[in-house]
């Protein structure tokens, strides 16, 4: 009887121990599985994609944020006065910054941008088109990575979310154009293939305490485009 007693408790021992071993093998989780080749999107150029929609589904385009152009533009706010802060703030549609570049802090401010973010063409921000055909013909730019945007300001009271979509309508309709992002180089005895990085980036800047209005900040939205060269 009693040695009956003691196989039923090592019985019980053993049973223990596989219990407690299947629970530590259930508590493994399995590997997530490595993704496909999608891009990954995010931050507000997620927001510039999902509205430009079927303007950029393109294979040698991708829409996706940059780093070093998100320092730029936070940095280059430094230049913005308050008086002109103050006048930015009062507007109630999307307009490009250029409008003010008769400005000397906007124009401070736009040339720090532009060599921070390491524009090509230091004056094509000036000129507020993101059509890249120009870069394509033989200009000297037709085998080389280069770079080109514009900036963007909303009233600080829509939300950055929001000032995004709003300067994607402005966006869509040149990337609309025929030719605006061409797919090789249209000049020269060899040929070159393109790719394309779109990148919105944003920064807001708010008024002093003093102030008040509508809103008491602004919203700087830059889009750049970024185009690599490969020979065919």
């Amino acid at each position: 009887m009693k040695l009956k007693k003691i196989a039923s408790l090592a019985l019980a021992g053993i049973m223990a121990v596989s219990m407690l071993a299947g629970c530590g093998d259930n508590d493994k989780k399995d590997p997530t599985p490595e993704q496909g080749g999608e891009t990954v999107v995010a931050g507000f150029s997620a927001t510039l994609a999902d509205k430009l929609g079927d303007v950029v589904d393109e294979d040698y385009i991708t829409v996706k944020d940059n780093a070093a152009d998100i320092t730029a533009l936070e940095k280059a706010l430094n230049y913005i006065s308050e008086p002109t802060l103050e006048d930015l703030a009062k507007k109630t549609s999307v307009e490009n910054l250029t409008t003010y570049i008769g400005r000397l802090d906007v124009e401070n401010m736009v040339d720090d941008f532009m060599d921070r973010a390491d524009f090509t063409l230091k004056d094509s921000i000036k000129e507020s088109d993101l059509q890249m055909a120009w870069y394509a013909g033989n200009n000297g730019y037709d085998n080389r990575t280069v770079k080109d945007g514009t900036i963007y300001i909303v009233n600080g009271a829509v939300g950055e979310d929001e000032a995004v979509k709003l300067v994607a309508a402005k966006v869509k309709a040149q990337f609309e154009a025929a030719g605006a992002l061409p797919e090789h180089n249209v000049a020269g005895e060899d040929k070159y293939d393109y790719d394309y990085v779109i990148s919105a980036s944003v920064a807001s800047k708010a008024l002093d305490d003093t102030y008040v209005g509508a809103a008491n900040s602004v919203v700087f939205v830059a889009v750049t485009v970024t185009r690599t060269a490969s020979a065919d």
